[in-house]
């Protein structure tokens, strides 16, 4: 009995260590590319990543299509599990941003989506624009800088 109990014990623990192993990420500069072929970068920390900065090519309500300038967002997004995301949005209320990603060892994959509300009249950013313009859901890989 004792051994079988012995046995459990080391089953579990091993079970538990593979998890953590699972979980564990490196720290530093991240760069990758999205399915879009945009770059993408962001830096990891102990608990948070920061300076995730990126692009996107947007599908405007008017038909109009166009690539974005890279924007940073200066969103702090926590480390849980070796998954990080959220939403954030610019300081005009006009864009909005979305990221879910999950951390491997050196690198990370995941989904980014962005929206933003033009007027096309003074063809400006403007969260009560009457054009819709979205990215649609962005898959990327991003890879430890060396």
């Amino acid at each position: 009995m004792r051994t079988i109990r012995l046995a459990v014990l080391t089953v579990s623990a091993l079970a538990l260590l593979s998890g953590v192993a699972l979980a564990s990420y490196r720290t530093g500069p991240y760069r990758g590319k999205t399915a879009q072929r945009l770059v993408i970068s962001f830096v990891v920390h102990r608990h948070t990543v920061t300076r995730l900065t990126y692009a996107v090519r947007y599908r405007c309500s008017t038909g109009i299509r166009y690539t974005g300038s890279e924007l940073l967002d200066t969103t702090v997004f926590r480390i849980r599990n070796g998954r990080f995301g959220g939403r954030s949005q610019s300081p005009s209320g006009a864009t909005e941003s979305e990221i879910h990603a999950q951390l491997g060892s050196s690198s990370a994959t995941g989904i980014v989506r962005r929206t933003i509300r033009i007027n096309t009249v003074t063809n400006r950013p403007d969260p009560a624009g009457n054009e819709l313009c979205d990215s649609g859901r962005v898959r990327f890989s991003a890879h430890l800088v060396q």
